[in-house]
């Protein structure tokens, strides 16, 4: 998932929130924090049903054994066990996440996407970087450096997202963004530095 584009429930399940939550948050930094507390609200809220239910029927009963009310009480408290069971098959508990990472979404469309060219050492962070810059690294993987350039010896392609403004400059901003941080590289043919950067 660390390097593939981000697509909206691309692996997004029970198993692996941990690591989708870790993804939007190279993208989101802190600003997600409200996704797992959502999470857990909703989770908790479907498994509390049957229990509410069960309340519900105790209270409508009555103690007096009436035989309508204590019928109500059991249907109510049969009918919020079924939504909870219902309502639990479909996952609900990853909507706010799902939600969240609609806005770094990828259009599919890699006519503008641009390949980085750098070394291996610096790939996981390059990555990082330009998640936070709200841009989608993809498609990454080992290859034969160039002759003038021995040591670029790691590739991945990079995409707007949602989130990328309109009328960005991509390939300037992927070279501004990488410089910044201290990496040296190439994207789409042009050299960048921590020192300067040309196109």
């Amino acid at each position: 998932m660390s390097s593939g584009l981000v697509k909206r429930l691309n692996a997004l399940t029970l198993n692996r929130y941990r690591d989708s939550f870790a993804l939007l948050r190279e993208f989101d930094g802190w600003h997600c924090w409200w996704c797992p507390v959502a999470s857990a609200t909703i989770l908790a809220g479907l498994y509390l049903l049957p229990v509410v239910g069960g309340v519900a029927s105790v209270y409508v009963g009555g103690s007096d054994r009436d035989l309508l009310r204590v019928t109500i009480g059991v249907c109510i408290a049969l009918a919020l066990a079924g939504l909870s069971t219902r309502l639990l098959r479909y996952e609900p508990w990853l909507a706010p996440l799902d939600w969240r990472f609609r806005r770094y979404e990828t259009s599919g469309d890699l006519s503008e996407s641009w390949p980085v060219l750098l070394q291996g050492s610096d790939y996981e962070r390059a990555q990082s970087v330009l998640r936070r810059a709200r841009l989608s690294p993809h498609s990454g993987r080992r290859t034969p450096p160039p002759p003038d350039a021995p040591k670029l010896d790691s590739t991945f392609t990079v995409s707007p997202t949602r989130a990328t403004p309109t009328g960005t400059d991509l390939c300037t901003e992927i070279a501004r963004v990488l410089s910044s941080a201290g990496i040296h590289g190439r994207v789409g043919g042009h050299e960048f530095s921590p020192q300067t950067e040309s196109r």
